[in-house]
This record gives structure tokens, C-alpha cells and sequence, in this order.
């Protein structure tokens, strides 16, 4: 893994995550900012969630959106609901690492038919702002995917 001092909303080039719920919200955090800066992003998002209402079809997967030529946003289906007053938090690890996994398979597609072999952006603390995951639990599962898929994940880090 990789950290940079870099606001991951001015990457013009390679794959940015972030987690997302189920339920076509994307009113705080990163992903408020992908919503104003990439309408499209939060369109096709939000059309998924109102099409499967049955939210348990879609954890686990991605909604892969190019932006650009160059750049494109992966929604990762691993936030299951919001975050209560009790603190149970809505991060799922396995999910996300689900969801992960499927980025990378859908960056190596992308480098089959372009030749092109994109970097993946993560924000710093991936699904553990809002969502209240463990930081820790989420660079296990960073340090794992990179190692079974012989990657390096690019770790943003706002300045």
C-alpha cells in the first residue's frame, strides 16, 4: 500500500473506491463530494438502489462508472445501512473485500482490451468515518488483497 497527500477528488486518472450503502443516500462524506462533482456516478447508483429494493442482492457488489476516458469511480456495496446511536458499525469487512476484489477484476478487464493498467485509489480510512469501521480491520484486509493479487493500492490521504 501505498499513502499519498493527495484529496482523492482531483485523481484524473485510474480507479476511485468508496463505500456506499444500499439505500441510493449519498449525502455526506466522499461520497456527497462524487455526487456534485459526477452527477452520472450518483445517477447510476441511485437508479441500482431504487431496482433492487431487496438491498441483500446488492452487497457484495460494485457499480463500476467511467467518468472520463481515464477515470472511473467503483461504488462498493459493502455499507449495510447507517450508522446508529447504539455504534453497531454498518461496515462490512468481508463485503468490502468482496467488493475490492471485484475492482481489481474489473481494472484487468479494462487493461485486457486497452492496454492500459490503471492504479486503484482508496481514500484514507475506507468505510470507517461514516461507516465506524476499524482502520485496522480495513488494512488487513488492504495488506491480504495485495498480497493474493500482487497489487498496491493507493491510499489518499486529504491535505
Amino acid at each position: 500500500m501505498k499513502m499519498i497527500n493527495l484529496d482523492i477528488m482531483s485523481v484524473e486518472t485510474g480507479i476511485i473506491c468508496h463505500q456506499v450503502n444500499t439505500l441510493g443516500l449519498m449525502g455526506r462524506g466522499l461520497a456527497k463530494e462524487i455526487k456534485e462533482k459526477y452527477p452520472d456516478v450518483y445517477a447510476k447508483y441511485h437508479f441500482i438502489c431504487k431496482r433492487f429494493p431487496n438491498s441483500e442482492a446488492l452487497y457484495g457488489n460494485i457499480i463500476f462508472v467511467p467518468v472520463t476516458d481515464r477515470l472511473y469511480v467503483s461504488n462498493l456495496f459493502s455499507q449495510v445501512g447507517l450508522i446508529k446511536a447504539d455504534r453497531i458499525t454498518p461496515t462490512d469487512y468481508g463485503l468490502l473485500k468482496q467488493c475490492l476484489i471485484k475492482t481489481i477484476k474489473k481494472r484487468n478487464e479494462i487493461y485486457e482490451t486497452s492496454n492500459i493498467m490503471y492504479e486503484i485509489y482508496l481514500p484514507f480510512k475506507i468505510g470507517c468515518g461514516l461507516a465506524g469501521g476499524s482502520w485496522e480491520e480495513v488494512l488487513k484486509i488492504i495488506s491480504e488483497i495485495e498480497q493474493e493479487f500482487s497489487i498496491e493500492f493507493i491510499v489518499c490521504v486529504k491535505g
